[in-house]
């Protein structure tokens, strides 16, 4: 799971979204150059993915 102060460290979101939440594959992209690139599930990160620092 992503910190719960990332939340406000988000830059942009690239991927699906359902009821207003992160769903399926995307990549999170926040300051400090942080990049989660995999599967989302009602927000927050789950299953597979990279984390880039």
């Amino acid at each position: 799971m992503l910190p719960l102060n990332i939340a406000s460290n988000i830059l942009f979101y690239k991927g699906s979204f359902r009821e207003g939440k992160f769903e399926g594959q995307g990549i999170l992209h926040c300051k400090g150059k942080l990049k989660f690139d995999g599967t989302f599930h009602k927000g927050m990160r789950h299953g597979s993915g990279v984390i880039y620092f």
